[in-house]
């Protein structure tokens, strides 16, 4: 039975949830989903339990203590904003009880770092204001709500919902035992917050083997401005099946007359590039020039990876990693770029480039956070869609 536990960010206590957690209900009750239960929790020292002493760890254990005590399993993990820190190390301490740890628009815990020191340009401002406070952050007012997609009814019930909250929390270190890349994560980045998730958030998305992200087109507190649309995110966190890891990938050469290897990597190319499809006698007559692989895992067809060799007086090889849009989000891409990418070192590439579809977004965040910069644009004869040339740096 998935359990959902809802964590809501400073300042704030269970009510938050409340839009979110009836529309779980709802749809859940829709779709005969009654094998689900949704749990808001209050952390010590917030709304309902002020007065309580908390600090960081004291959060951690609320969490913990709350899945414990409910007997909880396939718990899918939601915390919102700072909820983040002590939600990413709750996630790791619950160990196979957990389904999913969900990160809203939320920072996330980083060994001996703390939500300020994840923030440099505003540490100063913030512990200045816990100093002046009796060791408390007050809630934000009215006028911090604007431009987060916020109706002037909902900004009414934040203000009238927030409580000073714990300055201790903010500032004590997180303490994690497992890289955080390791648990199966959703990052939901909320657009008008920011366009880019915070890079160490970027490095766990491209580096964590179940890390996916998902945008929402509203502001820091979609629980209030987009509860539908957030309720939707996470039942879909839920009916996700962790992946296998992608270590489990078999990768093949393909060679001019292995016919069923050409028509693999030919699907794979021409799913991802459907604007420059090929022929299978222009691939055999690639895999002459160029290092081609496909990529299964058991018998279903994941990916394909492309190396050009330096030519001669060049140390220049392009590297491609291809993956169909069904399998993303997985690893796999960055198993695979690592495979192509040891191969052109091999072949004594100095420089390494690829090149992606301006029309696959996905590869290009891929591209970007694996290091590469854009170096060049360009439309083929006949095609409307630019294809990007880009440079390890």
């Amino acid at each position: 039975m998935t359990e959902f536990v809802l964590v809501a960010g400073t300042w704030l206590g269970a009510s938050a949830w409340d839009e979110v957690a009836a529309e779980l209900r709802t749809a859940l009750r829709t779709t005969g989903g009654g094998d689900h239960e949704v749990h808001a929790l209050t952390l010590s020292g917030l709304a309902d339990k002020q007065g309580v002493a908390a600090g960081q760890q004291t959060h951690v254990t609320d969490i913990v203590d709350a899945i414990d005590g409910l007997g909880l399993r396939d718990v899918v993990l939601v915390g919102h904003s700072y909820a983040g820190i002590p939600v990413g190390q709750a996630a790791e301490r619950i160990g196979a009880r957990l389904n999913r740890v969900v990160f809203v628009d939320a920072n996330v815990p980083t060994h001996n770092g703390s939500f300020v020191s994840a923030w440099p340009e505003g540490r100063s401002a913030v512990e200045s204001s816990i100093a002046a406070n009796n060791g408390f952050w007050p809630p934000q007012q009215a006028a911090d709500y604007e431009g987060q997609g916020l109706t002037s009814e909902q900004i009414a019930r934040l203000l009238a919902d927030a409580t000073p909250h714990p300055g201790a929390t903010l500032t004590e270190p997180a303490v994690l035992t497992h890289p955080l890349a390791e648990l199966p994560a959703t990052y939901v980045k909320c657009l008008l917050d920011g366009a880019e998730p915070h890079p160490d958030v970027a490095e766990l998305l491209s580096t964590g083997p179940d890390w996916q992200l998902v945008t929402l087109d509203t502001g820091h507190w979609p629980m209030f401005s987009a509860p539908s649309a957030l309720a939707r995110v996470l039942l879909d966190a839920a009916a996700q099946d962790t992946p296998p890891p992608a270590s489990a990938l078999r990768i093949h050469p393909v060679h001019a007359a292995s016919e069923a290897a050409l028509h693999d990597w030919q699907h794979v190319h021409n799913t991802v590039i459907p604007t420059a499809v090929l022929s299978l006698e222009e691939i055999r007559e690639r895999s002459a020039r160029h290092v081609l692989h496909i990529a299964h895992l058991g018998d279903t067809l994941v990916g394909c990876t492309t190396v050009r060799p330096p030519t001669a007086g060049s140390t220049t090889a392009t590297v491609i990693a291809r993956v169909l849009p069904t399998h993303r989000g997985r690893g796999f891409g960055r198993d695979l770029y690592a495979y192509a990418l040891a191969q052109a070192r091999a072949l004594g590439a100095e420089v390494i480039e690829t090149v992606v579809l301006a029309s696959n977004p996905e590869g290009l965040t891929f591209a970007r956070r694996a290091g590469f910069t854009e170096v060049d644009r360009y439309v083929l004869p006949g095609d409307t869609v630019p294809f990007i040339d880009l440079r390890l740096t």
